[in-house]
């Protein structure tokens, strides 16, 4: 059976590009004081720099940059700014593939609403499963 879209190509394009205003942009991806000591433990400004870009995309518009996508420039040139670094660092960014999956992993946890206790119980495995199953499902059927 065919999944149903739920939302028009035009609604879903809306709900993901990127803020184009000065004052958007600064809205979405100014870093706090916490965030830019996270970013500074990573090796190198090109490391930096694109370790801070999917932080950007992952909290707005909440999804992850492609391998060979380029970011939006003025968000590239506003967090450049922002670390004190050179927008053509990023061509050097994820030179090794295994860099940019760490760092994609490392966000994904720093970015959680919730933080999960690393210690799993059974009432845990029973509550995720759950969730995941819930997740799944809707009023319409299988999602």
């Amino acid at each position: 059976m065919p999944r149903r879209s739920i939302m028009s190509s035009a609604k879903r394009d809306s709900l993901l590009a990127l803020p184009d205003t000065k004052d958007e942009l600064i809205r979405h991806y100014a870093f706090s004081d916490t965030d830019l000591s996270i970013i500074r433990q990573r090796r190198g400004p090109a490391n930096r720099l694109g370790f801070a870009v999917q932080l950007c995309y992952l909290r707005f518009p909440g999804i992850t940059l492609g391998v060979d996508e380029p970011p939006f420039p003025p968000l590239l040139k506003l967090v450049a700014n922002q670390l004190k670094a050179n927008v053509e660092t990023w061509d050097e960014y994820g030179q090794r593939e295994q860099t940019r999956r760490e760092h994609l992993v490392n966000l994904h946890w720093l970015t959680l609403p919730v933080k999960f206790d690393p210690v799993i119980t059974d009432s845990t495995k029973f509550k995720l499963l759950f969730l995941s199953h819930a997740c799944t499902r809707s009023f319409l059927g299988p999602i």
